[in-house]
Formats: C-alpha cells, sequence, structure tokens
C-alpha cells in the first residue's frame, strides 16, 4: 500500500507544491524530511535528494525562480 508519510513521497508532494506556485508549503513538506537519513549508514539525507531533483529539473528546463530561494532556505549548498 502506498503510505503517503514515507520522506519520498513528502519530497515528491513538495515538488508538486513548488510546480503549482505553493512555495511556502513545498518549503514545510522539505523541512520535513531535509534532515532524515536517506541510506542506512547515513551518509545520505533527503536534503541531497532534494538537491539533486532540483539539479534535474534546471536540465530539463523545468527550472522555476522559486527553486533557488528554497535551496537557499533549506541550507542545501552544504549538501
Amino acid at each position: 500500500a502506498l503510505r503517503p508519510d514515507t520522506p519520498w513521497n513528502i519530497v515528491n508532494l513538495g515538488h508538486a507544491y513548488l510546480f503549482l506556485g505553493r512555495a511556502a508549503e513545498a518549503l514545510e513538506q522539505f523541512r520535513r524530511v531535509r534532515d532524515q537519513n536517506r541510506t542506512e549508514d547515513g551518509k545520505r539525507k533527503y536534503a541531497h535528494e532534494i538537491k539533486d531533483d532540483f539539479a534535474l529539473f534546471r536540465r530539463l528546463g523545468l527550472a522555476l525562480p522559486e527553486m533557488d530561494r528554497v535551496e537557499r532556505e533549506l541550507g542545501l549548498a552544504a549538501f
């Protein structure tokens, strides 16, 4: 069964909010999972996934002006 409370689903919901122009809600979702471990060894956090997804969106020509602000507010440069 699909669990909406899993971190990867929360990241995807954040992306959806961002593309709908709802940056504040996107930030809320990203903040929920940013510091959670993505890997068992703790070397990758969900912040890495969000940052990588933003890079992919840009390569695909799907950049949004809000992405820069979201990255700054989440402190993704550190990841």
